[in-house]
Parts: C-alpha cells; structure tokens; sequence
C-alpha cells in the first residue's frame, strides 16, 4: 500500500511538471514588427514569451510595423482580432489554429493569395483591400462573415459562396469579372 502512494505522488509530480513545462514554452516570434507588436499588448518589454502569455492575446493591432512574417502567430489561440494592414506581408498563410478570430485586417499588403482557412468559422469580418491579391478563396463555411471588403484588388473573378447568407457589406469595387455565386452543399 505505502509502495502505491509512493508511486502515485512520483505520477503527479512528473504530470505537474510536465503541464508546467508545456505552459511555460517559449514561443518565438522572429519578426521584429511582429514581435514589437506583440510585446506591447500583453506588456511584456523583455522578458521571453510563452506559449501561456500569447493565449492571454485576444486583440493584436500590428499594423504599420513594416510585418514580413507572422511566425509565432499560431501560438495566439485565443486572438478574436487581428489587424495587419498596411504592412510588408506577401504570404500569410492564416493559422488554422485562430479559430476564435472574428475580425481580420489585411490591407495595402502586397498579398497575392489568400486562401482562408475553412476552420475560422467565427470570422465575422475580412478586410483584403488595397492589396495585389489575384487569387481569393473564402470557405462555404465561414456562416458568420458579415463583412468582405477586397476592393483594389486584381482578381480575375470571385467565387461567391452562397451559404454566405450572414454578409452585409460585400465591397469588391471594380476589381471583378466574372463573379459567381456557388450553390450551397
């Protein structure tokens, strides 16, 4: 009997070291914007951050911060907000883990391609205007987008979805033709 409660509080105290070493995680940010951005929403001048800290994130603006990169970004689970515009970014591949993302700002990027991943099916608003995008992919999943703005772009058409049923605003200025609205599924 003594052997077992040795050997559960040995379990415990390997699992709560564990759960403690897996908080604390450092997460790098390399980009110098990105991570200045970063740095100051949570309050955190010097010190590493964690994996712990960059849940806390649920609004970033990091816009003109001259942004190339947004590695480290996937680490900010919890983020319902994040502006970007007016930045240096030519290839943002969306986190798939920003599932809790509602409001996204792109703007005066000189983005290409942007595919939206299916799994942010909170995303309310996306801001894409001013861009160099010739290729736009939004998701017949994305129920909750109220508001697509892409104007000044160079696509060649758009694919509507049509289980966008949610959207307001749609702003693709002159930029579009053909446009197509997809049957729902």
């Amino acid at each position: 009997m003594k052997d077992n409660a040795f050997f559960r509080v040995v379990q415990l105290l390997f699992l709560t070291s564990l759960f403690a070493s897996a908080s604390a995680q450092t997460v790098s940010v390399p980009d110098p914007g990105l991570n200045a951005a970063i740095r100051a929403a949570l309050r955190i001048p010097t010190a590493p951050l964690t994996a712990q800290d960059l849940l806390t994130l649920t609004n970033l603006d990091a816009s003109r911060r001259n942004v190339k990169s947004t590695v480290g970004l996937e680490a900010a689970r919890n983020l319902a907000s994040l502006n970007l515009q007016i930045n240096q970014l030519t290839n943002f591949p969306i986190p798939i883990t920003l599932t809790n993302l509602s409001v996204l700002g792109l703007a005066s990027n000189p983005l290409t391609d942007l595919s939206v991943p299916s799994e942010l099916k909170q995303l309310a608003s996306l801001t894409a205007s001013s861009c160099a995008l010739s290729n736009l992919v939004v998701p017949a999943s994305l129920i909750a987008l109220t508001n697509l703005d892409v104007e000044g772009n160079s696509l060649p058409g758009f694919n509507l979805p049509a289980t966008l049923t949610s959207l307001i605003a749609l702003n693709l200025g002159s930029i579009c033709s053909p446009i197509s609205l997809s049957q729902p599924v």
